[in-house]
């Protein structure tokens, strides 16, 4: 379980590095409009869905790659709020350019909303441990070959073997 949880962090590294990429590389900011930062919670969320968890090629991962995917996206929106309602980080200031009507919201919140997901779809995905094999006992039908010490033990024996022994 722990390297479950080692791998849904690493998982959840990985994608918040690739977002951080592109909202820093492709706009050129580090605290975007709110309206942007759900955008960028839900392309964490899909990005999550799709490499968390069960691996795409195996029998019913798409199935369940598809649930991940929308309960994911739902629940990123809720998380996002959540952290932005009751965390309080200070967005950039190269932000606060050009009177913007909204408070821009920095993108480390998107690190509220990957890793909760990326743990939750690993461990969901963690094997059931191994059951011990079961032995299987052969059983006998003869009540001669069962150790018994009186008459009515061996009568009883016969009768659920099937079998009945006159003596």
């Amino acid at each position: 379980m722990l390297g479950r949880l080692v791998l849904g962090l690493v998982k959840a590294a990985l994608v918040l590095g690739a977002l951080g990429a592109a909202f820093v590389m492709g706009l050129g900011q580090a605290s975007v409009a709110p309206w942007l930062a759900y955008v960028g919670a839900a392309a964490g969320a899909l990005a999550i869905a799709l490499v968390g968890g069960k691996a795409l090629w195996k029998p019913g991962a798409l199935l369940e790659a598809a649930l991940r995917t929308v309960i994911g996206v739902a629940v990123s929106f809720g998380l996002l709020w959540a952290a932005l309602r009751f965390v309080h980080l200070e967005p950039s200031l190269l932000a606060r350019v050009g009177g913007a009507t909204a408070e821009p919201v920095s993108i480390a919140y998107l690190a509220f909303v990957v890793v909760p997901l990326a743990l939750l779809f690993e461990l969901d995905n963690t094997p059931a441990p191994a059951e011990a094999p079961r032995l299987r006992v052969a059983a006998t039908r003869d009540a001669d070959d069962l150790e018994l010490d009186d008459e009515a033990e061996v009568a009883a024996a016969s009768r659920r073997a099937g079998t009945s022994k006159k003596r």
